[in-house]
């Protein structure tokens, strides 16, 4: 079997296995001009006559680049004109979104895409979205979070399915992304922001990640994901279970409080007692940021105390 069919069957399976796409699905593709988005595009392509997919591509120019931009746009729309694929281009000012926002360039230009992606998608009557992460991108993701600080769940990393967006691509590595499009003969815009370590996830793709693949594993990448995998299996076990206890051991009150019967829950084991009162926390303010552990522990020890 040529590389090439080993690869689009690769991700046929993923697909598959995680029950992302359905035939005669429509799909919104972001596409950036980038080797990820051209790879992803190209492999659904392969994909459609079997599957009878609906295929369309959104780019954003994010008016940083410059001359850069252009390029990148005048590429998607010759490679969009192509493949016979239907092609919306969005302008926005993301410096200016940025600024008013008070948020990095970074976080603007990625909440502007996933919206952009969203209404073209509910424009076509809730399509899928499919964005272009992979292997290499969930290792960055799940060291990011170990460093910053985490849970379980910021290590399991980014879900394959999580609602209308889809990842293709998770099973896949950079190596393999950049084979596919060399066995293709495609050609693919580089960003030369990614080459600066002006942002974090720059500095674990140019710097931490490649120095732990050369002085601790070659397979670094790929053991990271698996673990990443393996934890998301145990977070969907805990939460099973947590719902189970929070059912039998926690009441809402009519004006919004949260009671917890102490004579239960505390005959049960701390994992469970955490995943309850973190549920609380959550279901008060409406957020899932800004709960440490610590906090955590300090309503435990309360519930410990006699007064």
């Amino acid at each position: 079997m040529k590389e090439s069919m080993r690869l689009e069957q690769k991700v046929r399976q993923f697909i598959q296995q995680q029950e992302l796409l359905e035939k005669g699905d429509r799909i919104v593709v972001g596409l950036s001009g980038g080797a990820d988005s051209v790879c992803l595009m190209l492999l659904l392509l392969a994909l459609q006559k079997s599957e009878q997919y609906e295929i369309f591509a959104v780019h954003v120019n994010h008016q940083i680049r410059g001359e850069e931009a252009i390029r990148d746009q005048r590429f998607v729309e010759k490679f969009c004109q192509k493949h016979h694929i239907t092609l919306e281009v969005i302008e926005k000012d993301i410096p200016k979104i940025a600024k008013e926002q008070g948020i990095s360039e970074e976080e603007a230009g990625r909440k502007m895409r996933y919206a952009c992606m969203e209404e073209k998608a509910k424009s076509l009557g809730g399509a899928k979205i499919a964005v272009a992460h992979h292997k290499n991108d969930q290792a960055e993701t799940v060291l990011h979070h170990l460093c910053r600080g985490t849970g379980i769940t910021g290590l399991t990393g980014m879900s394959p399915k999580r609602g209308l967006v889809v990842r293709p691509l998770l099973v896949l590595t950079r190596e393999e992304i950049e084979r596919y499009l060399q066995l293709r003969s495609q050609g693919f815009c580089q960003d030369s922001t990614n080459a600066k370590n002006i942002y974090t996830r720059n500095r674990l793709r140019n710097e931490i990640i490649p120095m732990l693949k050369e002085t601790i594993n070659p397979k670094t990448v790929e053991h990271i994901v698996d673990t990443a995998s393996q934890l998301s299996e145990i977070e969907e076990f805990l939460e099973r279970m947590g719902k189970n206890a929070f059912v039998q051991w926690v009441e809402k009150k009519e004006d919004g409080r949260y009671c917890l019967d102490l004579s239960g829950i505390q005959t049960q084991d701390v994992v469970l007692q955490k995943w309850i009162i973190k549920k609380i926390l959550e279901l008060l303010s409406d957020t899932h940021k800004d709960f440490t552990q610590q906090h955590i522990l300090s309503i435990i020890e309360l519930m410990e105390k006699q007064t």
